[in-house]
This record gives structure tokens, C-alpha cells and sequence, in this order.
């Protein structure tokens, strides 16, 4: 898999952030294989951004798009959260 993400600041604690993801994951012997691309918009809450190492809360939007060999494929949407 691959993926790129770019980001502006607004200020010294807030930050936006785009993203898209591609992976091809192989099946095991006898399933099929899947691929997703998943695009992804986040905002980034920053605290203690001038210290070496700072903490952040980001939430967001998705969106998937799943292709398989096999089988029926999908697509969807959701919310993301997280911490770093």
C-alpha cells in the first residue's frame, strides 16, 4: 500500500489535512484479492506545538472504494478520529 497527505496550518493549533490511501492486499490460497483507495479530509487540534514533541487530536471524513477479483465490491463513507 501507499499513500500521500497534505496539510495547511491556520495559526498555531489548528491545522487541515488531505489524504489518499491505496492498498492491494493478496488473498490467501483459494480467496480472492482486494483492492481500496480511501480519500480522507482531517482536522488536526495541536497542543504544546512549541515544544519538541507535541500532542494532537484529529478528526475527519472518509471515503472508500473497495474492488475485489471476486465477488461484489463496495464502496462507503464514515468518521474518523484519533491521537498522536
Amino acid at each position: 500500500s501507499y499513500g500521500i497527505a497534505l496539510g495547511r496550518n491556520f495559526g498555531e493549533r489548528f491545522s487541515l489535512e488531505v489524504g489518499y490511501l491505496h492498498g492491494n492486499y493478496d488473498g490467501a490460497v483459494g480467496l480472492d484479492d482486494l483492492k481500496l483507495d480511501v480519500l480522507s479530509l482531517d482536522g488536526l487540534l495541536h497542543f504544546y506545538r512549541t515544544s519538541r514533541i507535541h500532542p494532537y487530536l484529529t478528526a475527519g471524513l472518509f471515503a472508500v472504494e473497495g474492488d475485489r477479483d471476486v465477488g461484489p465490491t463496495g464502496s462507503g463513507a464514515g468518521l474518523q478520529a484519533g491521537l498522536g
